[in-house]
């Protein structure tokens, strides 16, 4: 894992657990899971009108394929990161985790793969979290129309921690309200499934 901005990791957890008052969190340290660089800005957009804590940005996307997709993502975060200074921690690529982890099985299609998917991006997010002294965490894939926000939230609940809450990132930043031009925008969702299924659209062609 390689942070590209050296931080201090936080050496105490706040006391008194599980923050009961969602004011609480918005002055937190938040590990912010993060997709790409447009999901990314919505959710800064979002998150700066209330959270005054520092953000990190996270990126852990071993679903995406090709390698050369992954890097134009990634590549488009360091652009949004350094331009916004917020601090960018960056995961190993792993496509054979991330294989194992939705499973080589034919049932395992659309909700049911994506939900996996998520899942395995949201406990290394958590995991990191809590190796680091973040007292939040979160994912950009929230502020995205084309991501089920139900299941993401009831995913990330389940991972929260007495001292680590899961913050539900708003999705009302719309197109118009972000600034930053320029930045690579991918036109399917990632892995491998989502590329066939867009040029199956397209083209009608299985």
């Amino acid at each position: 894992m390689i942070p590209q901005k050296t931080q201090k990791a936080q050496k105490q957890r706040s006391r008194g657990g599980h923050p009961s008052d969602p004011a609480d969190t918005n002055t937190q340290k938040l590990l912010l899971h993060t997709c790409c660089a447009v999901c990314a800005e919505k959710a800064v957009t979002d998150l700066r009108k209330s959270h005054t804590g520092e953000i990190t940005f996270f990126f852990a996307n071993s679903n995406i394929h090709p390698r050369t997709e992954y890097l134009a993502r990634l590549n488009a975060v360091r652009t949004l990161a350094d331009r916004q200074n917020i601090p960018l921690i960056i995961d190993d690529w792993s496509p054979k985790q991330w294989f194992n982890s939705i499973g080589h099985d034919p049932a395992n299609a659309g909700l049911r793969r994506c939900k996996l998917c998520w899942r395995m991006r949201l406990q290394l997010t958590r995991n990191t979290a809590e190796r680091h002294g973040f007292q939040c965490f979160s994912s950009t894939l929230l502020a995205s129309h084309y991501q089920n926000r139900q299941v993401l939230v009831e995913e990330g609940r389940l991972l929260e921690t007495g001292n680590l809450t899961f913050l539900p990132v708003s999705r009302s930043a719309a197109d118009s309200e972000t600034a930053e031009k320029g930045l690579y925008h991918q036109n399917y969702c990632g892995c491998v499934y989502s590329l066939c299924d867009r040029y199956e659209g397209k083209f009608g062609t299985k």
